[in-house]
């Protein structure tokens, strides 16, 4: 009993009859050994230890105590969410890690099914990078999403936004090289803190897509109950706006007024409001569109 490292367990009293047994990494459990022992007053089968002592006891533990990977029937296929606390394994979003396989500082983790993981996928980088969102030369900047799944690769992202540090401006989306646009809140929109880091990146990405959408936004109808809209397609240099089943050629980008806001849409958004055009019989919108 003179050397801790002898000791079958640690344990630590609660009260009179309520006491815990340490399993590893950080976790407690209901116990009755100190309780099962012949005397529970003897210092023959266990004695207080120092607060030295406890450290090694605990570290002792982890080092033979098994990490919490728990099993669910069904869920396979998708990799594993990795958490930081056992007690966060109760919400999939309080994961700080998705991966591919699990290595030895995975303590605890969680098996998920394929169709679970890009979304947490999204959900673990949106949250990380909220965390360190950071102003660049008097600005935040967004990127923007179709859907959560994409939202773990940048390279997925349709659009880049930003509003200045002050709020005190407007909302700008990136048009091209050194020009941004009056742009609109992201209500509703799945967007991704972008830092220093990551900004080049994202601007590159607009800069090389090969197709690019834009909705136009004007003013609203004398009578005020409707918007007028210009819907772009941009392919590579060139502009085209919806006439018809057919595209022409437009410069409104071009020779946008004060005051136009310009919201860069995703193909999947785009493809979304000529669908419904044509279900419900009326013409897509082109230029000054209802």
């Amino acid at each position: 009993m003179s050397d801790v490292g002898n000791a079958e367990a640690l344990y630590r009293s609660l009260g009179s009859h309520d006491e815990q047994k340490y399993v590893g990494h950080g976790v407690w459990t209901q116990s009755t050994g100190l309780s099962k022992t012949g005397d529970r007053n003897s210092y023959d089968d266990y004695r207080e230890v120092s607060a030295a002592e406890l450290e090694r006891l605990r570290q002792l533990a982890d080092d033979r105590g098994p990490a919490k990977h728990e099993q669910r029937d069904g869920f396979e296929g998708g990799g594993f969410a990795v958490f930081r606390h056992e007690a966060d394994m109760v919400d999939l979003r309080s994961a700080y890690a998705v991966v591919d396989e699990l290595l030895p500082e995975h303590t605890y983790a969680l098996p998920l099914a394929p169709f679970e993981r890009d979304s947490l996928a999204g959900i673990v980088a949106l949250l990380a990078a909220r965390r360190r969102a950071e102003q660049v030369k008097g600005h935040y900047y967004f990127a923007e999403f179709e859907s959560l799944d994409d939202v773990a690769d940048l390279d997925r992202a349709h659009a880049l936004i930003r509003s200045p540090s002050s709020g005190d401006s407007e909302w700008e989306t990136y048009l091209q090289e050194g020009v941004w646009v009056r742009g609109k809140e992201p209500q509703r929109r799945i967007v991704l803190p972008v830092g220093r880091d990551d900004l080049e990146r994202a601007i590159r990405g607009r800069e090389t897509a090969e197709v690019r959408y834009f909705d136009v936004w004007f003013r609203s109808s004398p009578k005020g109950w409707y918007l007028l809209h210009d819907y772009v397609r941009r392919t590579g240099s060139v502009d085209e706006t919806p006439d018809g089943p057919r595209w022409r050629h437009t410069d409104v980008l071009e020779r946008l007024k004060p005051g136009l806001w310009v919201v860069e849409l995703g193909e999947r958004h785009f493809r979304r409001i000529f669908t419904v055009a044509a279900i419900t019989g009326r013409p897509a919108p082109g230029r000054h569109g209802r």
